[in-house]
């Protein structure tokens, strides 16, 4: 293969956040769960404050120690993007560019003016005026 196209696949995987700030969001996060449950359960509740406490004393004292979950959560944010990112940028074509070109075909417009003109000398546009940088690109070398 040539190496004229880039390989992503070589790139090294991203780093995550630093341990202090991944703890400290989770933190944030179970408390907000803990304070506004999705049920009227007492349990749930509980459990979520007692892992917001864990995850902020281990975010204050020792920050290293959330290292393994800070890696793991990395490397499920990675995977998710691989799935997620495709069927997005999918559903944005299929659901707004495609119907957008239909309509403009259906229109008869051709924006980019593709359409063959067997009468036409020449395809160049002239711009009366040449536009504001039209003499720096008469000598451009």
């Amino acid at each position: 293969m040539s190496g004229t196209h880039e390989n992503y696949r070589e790139h090294a995987t991203p780093e995550g956040g630093s341990n202090r700030a991944f703890g400290l969001v989770l933190f944030a996060a179970l408390l907000l769960l803990a304070f506004f449950p999705l049920s009227s359960t007492v349990v749930p509740m509980g459990l979520a404050f007692a892992a917001a406490a864990i995850l902020g004393f281990f975010a204050i004292v020792a920050p290293s120690r959330l290292s393994p979950l800070n890696r793991a959560w990395t490397r499920l944010g990675l995977a998710l993007s691989r799935i997620a990112s495709p069927v997005m940028l999918g559903i944005i074509y299929y659901l707004a560019v495609t119907p957008t070109g239909i309509v403009m075909r259906l229109a008869g417009k051709d924006l980019l003016k593709r359409k063959i003109d067997r009468t036409a000398d020449t395809y160049w546009v002239d711009r009366t005026p040449a536009g504001p940088d039209a003499e720096s690109l008469k000598n451009q070398y």
